[in-house]
Order: C-alpha cells, then sequence, then structure tokens
C-alpha cells in the first residue's frame, strides 16, 4: 500500500511539472514585448484583492490642507489606460473603508494576466494609483505546494514601491481566493489504525 501512495505522489509531481513547462507558469516569455511597470505587485488569476486608501499625517502639511479626502471613484485599467472595471459612488466614500476587486470586468469575466493600475479619485480630484500583475493560476505545480507559481520563472515576483513622503497611497493585498480554472479537487482520507 505504501508503494502505491507513493507511485500515486511521483505521479502527480511529474504531471504538475510537465503542465509547468507547458505552460510557464503563467510567467511572460523571454523576449516578450510586455514592459513591466517599475514598481508593481503580483496576485494570482484567482486572489481576490483588497485594497485601502492610506492618508498620513503628513499629507495636511505638505498639501496645506485641512479637510480629509473622500473617495468618489475607483477602477482598474489597462497599462495602456483602457478602464475594464469602474466603480462610482454617488456619495464620496471614507478613506477607513477597504474595497475589493475579484477581477472580475464590467464586459464580464476576469481579467487576463497581465499589468494592470488600479485608480483610486479622491474630493481633492487626486489620483492615486498602484500597479499589479496578473498572473495565471492554472496549470502551475507549485500552486499547489502553496508557493508562488512565478517563483520558478521569476524569483522577484513583488516589486512594490514604498509611498513619497506627505502623499496618499494605496495599500493592496489578497483576501482571499476563488475557485482557480474554473474546477477545484479535494482529497479526504481517513487514518486509523487496528486495535488487537
Amino acid at each position: 500500500m505504501k508503494r502505491i501512495g507513493l507511485a500515486v505522489l511521483a505521479l502527480v509531481m511529474v504531471a504538475g511539472w510537465v503542465a509547468a513547462a507547458q505552460t510557464d507558469c503563467g510567467c511572460p516569455q523571454v523576449g516578450a514585448t510586455v514592459t513591466a511597470p517599475a514598481c508593481y505587485e503580483s496576485f494570482k488569476s484567482n486572489e481576490i484583492i483588497d485594497f485601502k486608501l492610506i492618508v498620513p499625517a503628513e499629507y495636511f502639511w505638505v498639501h496645506n490642507v485641512s479637510v480629509v479626502p473622500l473617495i468618489t471613484a475607483w477602477w482598474v485599467e489597462t497599462q495602456e489606460g483602457v478602464v475594464v472595471k469602474y466603480v462610482p459612488f454617488g456619495e464620496p466614500s471614507g478613506h477607513w473603508k477597504t474595497f475589493t476587486w475579484d477581477q472580475s470586468l464590467d464586459a464580464g469575466g476576469y481579467a487576463e494576466p497581465g499589468f494592470y493600475r488600479l485608480v483610486v479619485r479622491t474630493t481633492y480630484d487626486e489620483l492615486v494609483t498602484y500597479d499589479i500583475e496578473i498572473v495565471s493560476c492554472c496549470g502551475s505545480p507549485c500552486y499547489a505546494w502553496c508557493c508562488d507559481p512565478c517563483s520558478i520563472c521569476d524569483p522577484c515576483v513583488a516589486r512594490a514601491c514604498g509611498p513619497c513622503c506627505g502623499n496618499l497611497y494605496l495599500t493592496v493585498e489578497s483576501s482571499g481566493t476563488r475557485g482557480c480554472c474554473g474546477f477545484g479537487i479535494t482529497i479526504n482520507a481517513v487514518l486509523g489504525g487496528c486495535c488487537p
């Protein structure tokens, strides 16, 4: 029984590595024409992304304002500036709220792998941006081992920049995942011993 388990494990690992070789872990090909932004953070294509506007204390001194800016809209656009998701607010929303993008698009479906920009507009008509990269979660063997699927292809996946002193900025993080590739596999096992 132990040999069968090891054989199945070896088969699963080999199948995963073959799939990775065919999908290149969802990473851009060497020599591809994709121009990466100077700073960005990577998320898998099934991750739900939370973001929040941060108003640092020095913002009020640097910009000589006394009223906290509120959020009037947020959107996601491609690197070329094409808006793919737009969420306006009838009433301005507080900066203390956390907003969520599940990678859905206004046209339907979900964002394809590539670079996108999260944009938040404030009541002072300021645009606060954060560049993100969406990488495919499909067909990657290391996704099953809970590591970054692109670490095999590119060890420097996250290239986040720190905020400039006195400016508004966004914090972005993963808040969970939805099913990858439209399906999931669950394996249940019961271990027990035999009483003498």
